[in-house]
């Protein structure tokens, strides 16, 4: 029996030709779409689920407010001192703590030098707590020594070749020697954690030039706790913040940093890390949750726009079928027998669109994993949990498509399903239900991706205070600075005359740092001020505006800020200071009022060890960080040459002339700079970066939100458009003789296009005025996330109709022209 069902549904696809393969491609383009997308969620819920231990492994990041600007800074990193106060209290619940932190260093082995941001330091702990696939060495030998350094593959293969690299020596900072005791696998993309070097605690105290092991001030180490079988995280972690506060409260810990009368911290699952944690120095950028969920609602949305084309095809074509039911009752057929034929049909066609659709999707994998930057392999969809959905999604579609004829058509008695093929009102209007409702989605879309292109477009042309193309930066070294020979170098590099400015110092986004300060006369406790160290010449390099007063000047030897530790004998802390126009406001004075007012910067929790020193300028505000964030107060100084023991810049940046920047730079420019460094600073690797392309980097998710929207949308109305072309060559044939008839009575053929697109075009119309609140509201809600955006301006939402407007009139007009071309005899003769 059921042979005889498939049979007789590949006599049916046979004999629809058109319409077949009209649903067949509309279906697979949605199953495609949705099956692309589904990989997409698949791998954003996979991250560390792959370590074994990773459903009792927490990270512990700390709540640090910062007070008087409104706002809260979360890292993600920790302080030193927690995981050995915690491993030595033995909190009930707790296993195992492991630290792993987070830094950029030189690597240097014999002639190879290169600047290694992947560089860790972490506890011996970590790697039994994390379990990693090793080449050469284990866990126990990993970190087994001071010294000890392990590597992965890509970083043994770039150093060492195919050798075996173990007791090899590579130097740090050009400095001190590591060992290499281990080489791990590449860790796995979809894991928060990212690493090519991991050396020892006692490495980072040397790199960082300072033992943080006591300070509860310094967040760059990610604590994580293993917890025990059936230990509560919420309980644990009342202990740990009691523990904590316990300890300080002894004076047993300095509080470098803090003002809050407590310290807490928050648990995130290891699995929950990259969708769940937004805080301040991930190891690498996490995801967004509501992102995931957002395009798993668009994939749905898209595959029912693809079913309402069947069904509307199914609809118009009711008429055949109707007849064919009558007749198939009235020789006695049971409502069953139909139901199941009806099913057949759908589920075949179902079937060949799945089938199709797989093609399609790896077809267009490389080119999905693209785009939204994630690595995305075919084979994944041969996992059990995307089979199974895969597997139901297309029982569901083929239900879904199939459902109209299947249980109304069925249902007929055989005298009014015979009469159904005369006339009949009902599938006609849930044909326009069902077009209203593709275009309407549609429409959400366009305005949707209109939207984000034009936001993107507003920030990346936004005035952020400073000119940030045609600006090289270079990087040193934490150990040497930016060498011995900076000051010869820059020389070299201001005579050259496609170089305008050459200053210590950058503008990188996000490189200025929080720290108290407290204005003469001002409220004891301070403000939280971001602060950024500079050279001389900074503001002509970056062309800030001087609002009032003046800049640092080098012939001025109070400018140049003298901080702890290194004050000579006999001398007083000093500095000055340049403020922008949001720390004035902050401080609540005017730009003339601040000028001579005396200001101290903080080095203690308390003020008892600060920096005094006259402001001696303000500058316009500048944006340090993305435009989702208002501008912030931001306090300037010029350091001495050495800050304690390491050099006070290990930055730069040089301004072309010409209009340079990350796609389009002057190439011998460039060369002459690195020819030069190479010359004078030997012992530094060449790194370098385009200023322009730190700000797009920002960006980078609501790009890939606009790319990912312009793809649905395109996707989306292709299949409003294959089901308009279906609707309209139906609507054509029904009406051959009218057009025929018309014809000879004079009707020109532009009349009998208008003819046959006025009621689509009030459906989209109608589509319109649904689809216009819906989609004010969502990008409404969107922008929201933007501290500076567009208006949602009327010309965006009419822009969007029109295009869908005239996408239905060429899919429907382009048939009906067709129609109207032939000659009247043809239509006449038709039946």
């Amino acid at each position: 029996m059921f042979l005889n069902y498939i049979k007789i549904a590949l006599r049916n696809l046979w004999g629809s030709k058109l319409y077949a393969l009209i649903n067949i491609l509309g279906l697979a383009v949605g199953l495609a779409c949705c099956l692309l997308i589904a990989l997409f969620v698949q791998h954003e819920f996979s991250y560390d689920r792959f370590f074994s231990k990773a459903e009792r492994i927490y990270r512990l990041s700390p709540d640090f407010a910062a007070s008087g600007q409104g706002s809260e800074r979360h890292p993600a990193g920790n302080v030193a001192p927690l995981g050995p106060l915690l491993a030595s209290a033995g909190v009930d619940g707790i296993e195992q703590v492991a630290r792993i932190g987070d830094m950029h260093a030189l690597i240097v082995h014999d002639e190879l030098a290169a600047w290694e941001e992947r560089f860790r330091f972490a506890d011996a702990e970590f790697f039994n707590m994390f379990d990693f696939s090793w080449r050469y060495g284990d866990a126990a030998s990993a970190l087994s020594r001071p010294d000890s350094v392990a590597i992965s593959e890509t970083a043994a293969r770039k150093y060492f070749g195919e050798s075996n690299p173990l007791g090899q020596t590579l130097l740090l900072e050009n400095t001190w020697p590591l060992t290499v005791s281990a080489v791990f696998a590449d860790l796995p993309q979809n894991s928060h954690l990212s690493a090519d070097f991991i050396t020892t605690m006692a490495m980072a105290w040397k790199l960082l030039d300072f033992d943080y092991s006591r300070n509860w001030g310094f967040t760059r180490f990610h604590t994580y706790v293993l917890l025990q079988p059936q230990a509560n995280i919420a309980q644990v972690t009342q202990a740990i913040d009691m523990l904590v506060n316990d300890t300080l409260a002894d004076g047993t810990g300095e509080r470098f940093g803090i003002s809050e009368s407590a310290l807490r911290f928050t648990p995130y699952a290891l699995a929950d890390i990259h969708l769940h944690s937004n805080r301040v120095g991930e190891f690498k950028a996490g995801g967004s949750l509501a992102f995931v969920f957002t395009f798993g609602t668009l994939a749905v949305v898209l595959l029912l726009v693809a079913c309402i084309n069947v069904m509307n095809l199914a609809t118009a074509r009711a008429l055949k079928r109707a007849k064919e039911v009558g007749v198939r009752k009235a020789i006695g057929a049971q409502r069953g027998e139909l139901v199941l034929q009806f099913l057949c049909d759908s589920l075949l066609c179902t079937a060949m669109a799945l089938v199709l659709a797989l093609v399609l999707v790896e077809l267009l994998v490389p080119v999905w994993s693209n785009v939204i930057n994630r690595t995305l392999v075919f084979a994944d969809l041969a996992q059990p949990a995307l089979l199974l959905a895969s597997g139901l999604v297309t029982l569901a579609t083929a239900l879904v498509v199939g459902s109209y004829p299947a249980f109304y058509l069925s249902g007929m008695q055989p005298t009014r399903a015979l009469w159904q093929q005369r006339g009949g009102t009902r599938g006609l209007s849930l044909r326009n239900v069902l077009v209203v409702t593709q275009f309407a989605v549609s429409v959400v879309l366009l305005v949707a991706t209109f939207v984000v292109v034009l936001q993107m477009r507003f920030v990346r042309n936004y005035d952020l205070g400073f000119s940030k193309d045609s600006v090289l930066v270079l990087w040193g070294t934490h150990a040497d600075g930016l060498g011995k020979q900076w000051e010869v170098l820059k020389q070299q590099l201001e005579q050259h005359p496609d170089i305008q400015r050459v200053s210590e110092g950058d503008m990188t986004p996000g490189s200025a740092a929080q720290r108290s300060l407290r204005l003469e006369g001002g409220v004891p406790e301070g403000l939280q001020l971001y602060t950024k160290q500079v050279g001389f010449g900074f503001f002509d390099t970056y062309d800030i505006a001087l609002v009032a007063g003046r800049v640092h000047d080098a012939n001025i030897g109070t400018d140049q800020f003298t901080p702890p530790p290194n004050v000579p004998a006999g001398e007083q802390r000093r500095g000055s200071y340049v403020l922008n126009e949001a720390a004035v406001r902050a401080l609540g004075l005017s730009p003339q009022a601040v000028l001579g007012r005396r200001l101290e910067m903080d080095f203690s929790s308390d003020f008892s060890f600060t920096v005094p020193g006259p402001v001696i300028g303000v500058v316009e505000d500048v944006h340090l960080h993305s435009l989702h964030e208002p501008v912030h107060p931001l306090v300037y100084f010029v350091p001495t040459p050495r800050w304690g023991e390491q050099p006070s810049f290990d930055i730069a940046s040089v301004r072309f002339s010409s209009n340079n920047n990350a796609g389009n730079n002057d190439a011998a420019t460039l060369a002459f700079v690195q020819q030069q460094w190479k010359q004078l600073i030997p012992e530094a690797p060449f790194v370098y970066h385009f200023l322009d392309a730190d700000y797009d980097v920002l960006y980078r998710d609501e790009e890939r939100q606009g790319q990912l929207l312009i793809f649905v949308a395109t996707m989306t109305m292709l299949i409003a458009c294959l089901g308009l072309f279906g609707l309209a060559s139906l609507a054509v044939e029904r009406r051959t003789k009218e057009i025929g008839v018309r014809k000879v009575m004079g009707g020109s053929v532009w009349s009998i296009v208008l003819l046959l697109t006025n009621d689509v075009s009030k459906l989209v119309l109608l589509s319109n005025v649904l689809a216009w609140p819906i989609a004010y509201y969502v990008m409404n809600r969107w922008l929201e996330n933007f501290a500076y955006r567009i208006d949602l301006t009327p010309l965006i939402f009419i822009g969007s109709g029109l295009i869908a407007l005239c996408v239905a009139w060429v899919t429907v007009g382009g048939t009906a022209a067709k129609a109207a071309s032939q000659k009247p005899v043809l239509a006449l003769r038709y039946e």
